[in-house]
């Protein structure tokens, strides 16, 4: 691993994981850079495919700090990795497709010396005039949009989240993983501190939406796999009926209920829009579902080997 070393007196480490994103890493880049903020924070941008692209964008900003791993890193790991080398007190997380707006860095560091411990905002489209992007976007951050009042929250994603870093460290940090990292670490945050985790309504980012139909399925298959395979937020009696094909279309209903729901509570006019978006979203719901399915099976699996042992 390479890197270059931090600058002493920072008050905020933002993290962005990279990998094959050398074209959507300049914006990220540029909207940290232009921070209207008086905190001190530096950008770790970590290099998670030792990718000469990524190294040259981050030489337009000189900054930033690499770190350039020799192996293929995850997300997760990738994030890990930065954060173990940060040099402030607060850490923030940010992805290389996020443009994070003006104030995000003030409002990120405020919102922790407000007394909180962790905290994310909303995720915004910051490709409204896709239709596959804001339906990524939907079906990804419905928790987390705007209209949401401040106030304790289950879980922030990994692209808009800051916390202190005794207390990340202390929740053990990201897992090593690619997809399901950050609930794994939300739900272990608040296994130790009870409603620790706040929602900042000002702290925005806008997400860039993935805008291929195959990427946009691939990747709710995948986020659909990670939440049954690991359990997040499932009782033993969901996971039991996870597992079957059956469950498939049912679980699909469910989500988009719960999407549906969310944005009425918090913002009715997108919610019009989504019954118009359906088609999309179920299709996407039912990979989400599918991977679901696949992914409880998995977990059986693994705890009857485990059980064998």
């Amino acid at each position: 691993m390479t890197a270059n070393l931090p600058r002493p007196g920072i008050d905020l480490s933002v993290i962005v994981p990279c990998y094959q994103h050398a074209e959507e890493l300049p914006g990220c880049l540029e909207a940290l850079s232009r921070q209207q903020t008086t905190v001190s924070y530096e950008v770790i941008v970590v290099d998670s495919g030792n990718a000469a692209a990524v190294r040259a964008v981050c030489a337009w900003f000189p900054q930033v700090r690499v770190l350039s791993a020799a192996d293929r890193l995850y997300c997760g790991a990738a994030k890990h990795l930065g954060a173990q080398a940060a040099a402030g007190r607060r850490l923030a997380f940010t992805d290389a497709d996020c443009r994070p707006e003006p104030d995000w860095v003030e409002n990120a560091f405020r919102c922790l010396e407000a007394g909180h411990r962790m905290a994310g905002g909303p995720v915004l489209d910051g490709l409204p005039h896709s239709l596959i992007s804001v339906c990524d976007n939907i079906l990804q951050f419905s928790d987390v949009q705007t209209g949401r009042p401040a106030g304790p929250i289950r879980h922030v994603p990994g692209c808009n989240l800051v916390v202190w870093k005794q207390d990340y460290e202390e929740a053990g940090g990201f897992s090593p993983r690619n997809s399901g990292d950050d609930v794994l670490l939300t739900m272990r945050f608040n296994q130790i501190h009870p409603d620790g985790i706040y929602f900042w309504p000002k702290m925005k980012v806008k997400h860039l939406g993935r805008t291929s139909l195959a990427s946009y399925l691939q990747h709710h298959y995948a986020h659909g796999l990670s939440r049954g395979e690991l359990g997040l937020h499932l009782t033993a009696r969901q996971q039991r009926l996870g597992r079957h094909r059956w469950m498939i279309p049912v679980v699909a209903v469910w989500r988009y209920r719960y999407i549906l729901m969310q944005r009425w509570k918090y913002n009715r006019a997108r919610a019009l829009r989504h019954l118009a978006l359906a088609p999309l979203l179920l299709l996407g719901l039912g990979w989400y579902a599918a991977g679901f399915q696949a992914g409880c099976r998995l977990n059986e699996s693994n705890s009857e080997e485990q059980i064998d042992e």
